[in-house]
């Protein structure tokens, strides 16, 4: 029961960051095998530990490919789900028959003295059934994974690239701890799936709601457009646009105040008139209808007012966030990210942005190492999270 409890428990880090949990594993296992011999030379220690470490480089390398080819083809996306959901299942399965013993001496010994039945499972009935679990447990979990990413592909920040890395190094520090913990004591590994199986159950159907009802065709001329939009980017007729919501769903009904609408949609990166998405350098005109997200440095002073006040609103969220031991930074950041407040940074010109990338870096450790202490560790968030905004907004105001 207890390697069942193992491979249930891993399934969630494996349907997560697969590359380094398959080299965090394989590290854990490779140094247990040499301690148990009695033989550990500093030699095959290192060669581990750098197994380990190059898992992280992969992993790096795999995000970077998977956001190249989120860039192309939506058939090559949907290749890609399907090879991740394939792949995940078979070494979730792998796993679990390593830990079941149903691979090496003792599978070849069960299936040579039943030569009749050979593909029977070398007579393990009830490992055969544990499999079963395995393979089912973990096809569900990759399902999931890839439903969420294909949903969260369509929130309005989802494709900024400081949320991009937040997310990464969020799931980088979730899958390490997860698994030290799932490997040491499997039966809390078992909870801890239950709970990530809980959290993306509750997220698809989350973001589903979120990102429903966000486009129509345009009563005039016909062409899909967003119903938060004013004016058509095809045929530029003007219309009554519909309200945003958490996130920038679209509710129903008219904006009760067109000013605070316009802002919406900025702090979400879309243009202020059709509501498309504005490109990566957020200051060019709108590919869509050619208009200019800030005419003027008083609508970009307005746009500062707006995200700063959210920002102010966010704080107690932010502290709380962070009394997480470990991941409540991250946590904060995230949210940050996420929320309106986040939004300056997508508005900063790149040259800028070095100079906020850096600043956040050496925030992130040196306050980092205040985190974990009680109390304090609310204030290391806020304090994170106000310098910033604070030198996010500087930048946003000299790209004026």
């Amino acid at each position: 029961m207890e390697a069942l409890a193992l491979s249930l428990g891993v399934i969630p880090f494996l349907a997560g960051r697969t590359v380094l949990a398959v080299g965090l594993l394989a590290t854990f296992f490779a140094v247990q095998g040499v301690l148990a011999q009695r033989e550990a030379t500093w030699e095959a220690v290192l060669l581990a530990i750098i197994g380990g470490f190059l898992s992280l480089g992969v992993q790096a390398l795999a995000h970077w490919l998977r956001r190249l080819v989120d860039e192309v083809a939506e058939v090559a996306r949907e290749w890609m789900d399907l090879a991740q959901v394939a792949l995940v299942t078979l070494l979730s399965v792998l796993f679990a028959a390593q830990a079941l013993g149903l691979l090496g001496k003792k599978a070849w010994e069960a299936v040579s003295a039943a030569p009749v039945h050979p593909v029977a499972l070398a007579g393990f009935p009830r490992e055969a059934w544990a499999l079963l679990l395995v393979g089912v447990v973990a096809w569900a979990f990759a399902t999931l994974r890839v439903r969420m990413r294909s949903l969260f592909s369509l929130l309005p920040l989802s494709d900024m690239g400081g949320l991009g890395r937040a997310l990464f190094f969020a799931e980088v520090g979730w899958t390490v701890l997860g698994l030290v913990l799932a490997v040491a004591f499997p039966w809390v590994g078992v909870v801890l799936a239950a709970v990530a199986f809980g959290a993306l159950v509750a997220a698809v159907l989350l973001l589903g709601r979120v990102t429903e009802g966000g486009r129509a065709p345009c009563a005039a001329c016909g062409k899909s457009l967003h119903q938060g939009a004013s004016t058509c980017p095809a045929c530029h007729v003007a219309r009554t646009p519909s309200k945003l919501g958490l996130l920038g769903r679209v509710l129903e009904g008219a904006p009760p105040d067109a000013a605070v609408h316009r802002l919406q949609l900025l702090s979400a990166r879309r243009c202020p008139t059709c509501a498309e998405r504005l490109g990566r350098d957020g200051r060019e005109p709108c590919s869509s209808c050619g208009q200019r997200p800030f005419a003027s440095e008083t609508e970009a002073r307005a746009f500062v007012r707006y995200v700063d006040t959210r920002v102010a609103a966010l704080m107690p969220i932010f502290a709380a966030l962070a009394l997480v031991p470990g991941l409540g930074l991250v946590l904060a950041l995230l949210l940050y990210k996420l929320a309106p407040s986040g939004a300056l940074g997508g508005y900063v010109r790149w040259h800028l942005s070095l100079g906020t990338r850096f600043i956040r870096g050496a925030a992130l450790l040196g306050l980092g190492l205040l985190q974990p202490v009680p109390l304090v560790g609310a204030l290391a968030a806020a304090a994170l999270i106000a310098v910033l905004q604070l030198w996010t907004r500087r930048a946003f105001l000299a790209s004026t």
